[in-house]
Parts: C-alpha cells; structure tokens; sequence
C-alpha cells in the first residue's frame, strides 16, 4: 500500500476540521451567550434609568425576568418537540386521529399555560413599580409593539414588491 503526499494531506485537513469544529462551535455559543447577557444588562440598565428604578426594585425585576424566561424556554422547548411529533403524525399515511387529538390538545395546554405566565409575569412586575413607573413602562411597551409593527410591515412591503415582478 502506497501512501501518497495527497493522501497524507487529506487526512490531515480532516482531522483538522473535525477537531475545529467543535472548538469554534463551543466559541460561537459562549461569545454568543456573552453578548446577549450583556444586552441584557444594556436593557436593564436603560429600564432603570428610564423608570428610576431603586436599586431593589432593579433587583427584583432581574430576578423576575430571569424566572420568567426560564420558564418560557421550557415551555417553548417542550411546544416545539409537540409540533414536529405532530408533524411527524401527520406525515404517516395512516394517521391516528385519537393521537393526533392528544398532540393538539397538549399543545394548547402548553399554549395556555405561556399566557397565564405572561399575564403573571405582567402582574408580578405591577406589583414592583410604582403607579408613574408603570405608566411609563406600559408607554415603554408601547413603543417597542408599535417598533416591532413596523418593521413587519416593512417587510411585508418588500416582500409585496418582489413579488409583484
């Protein structure tokens, strides 16, 4: 058996990417988790100043945050895994309409339970600020939806004209 220069090249460069991979996967998600704590941190900050927050009231609204985002990713993740098992149902030629009923009605329980979270979220933090810090944070979320409209519209727009060719 001939090992050629090629031969010894390509191995090397394989063996190169699949040690690299992984190394600047792990790099992408820390730099990654590193910028979205620290526009976090950004966001809070920008509330504080905003709606004068003392520095329990701060307190209290990072660790409501924090508690309601880990309890939206899990809700979200365990959505997600029922949508694709749905999917996966009703790719089947023979569906299982009694399992596809099952699917359906834990997703709008997993549904329904995001909303009660929301709205107690919205209640928790209520209950920390003051009525004017309130009234500017409702102002606050006011813009942020009529932002977020915006741009949707904008490229619902773009995407109008494209077609429109």
């Amino acid at each position: 058996m001939k090992i050629t220069y090629k031969k010894i090249v390509v191995c090397l460069l394989v063996a190169t990417v699949f040690f690299a991979v992984p190394v600047f996967s792990a790099q992408a998600f820390e730099k990654y988790a590193k910028e979205k704590g620290e526009y976090a941190q950004k966001k809070m900050e920008r509330l504080t100043a905003e709606l004068g927050l003392t520095d329990e009231q701060k307190s209290e609204m990072q660790k409501l945050r924090e508690e309601s985002w880990e309890g939206k990713r899990e809700l979200y993740s365990q959505l997600k895994a029922a949508r694709k098992e749905l999917r996966e149902e009703l790719k089947k030629p023979s569906s299982d309409r009694g399992k596809i009923n099952d699917i359906v009605a834990r997703m709008k329980d997993l549904q329904g339970e995001m909303i009660d979270n929301r709205v107690d979220h919205f209640l928790e933090t209520k209950e920390v600020l003051t009525d004017e810090q309130f009234r500017k944070f409702q102002g606050l979320l006011k813009e942020k939806r009529d932002k977020v409209r915006r741009k949707i519209g904008e490229r619902t727009e773009k995407r109008s004209r494209r077609k429109s060719y």
